[in-house]
């Protein structure tokens, strides 16, 4: 692995937020950091609350996240 890879591979179960939409590719913001990401196909608002699945080819893979 390299250190991208563990960064990435850490970020797995966190939350953050949409810097732009998921079309469904787009930009997260997690702890102030941000992502190339993309949705497992959903379409995700700009400002929404995400969570991450999974690393994929060093793109984080997010869905909608279920916390309030």
């Amino acid at each position: 692995f390299t250190s991208l890879d563990n960064e990435l591979t850490a970020l797995v179960g966190k939350t953050g937020i949409c810097h732009t939409d998921l079309r469904p590719s787009g930009v997260v913001k997690i702890d102030g950091e941000r992502y190339s990401a993309s949705s497992e196909g959903d379409f995700i608002e700009v400002d929404s609350q995400v969570e991450v699945l999974k690393i994929d080819s060093n793109t984080l893979i997010v869905t909608r996240s279920q916390q309030a």
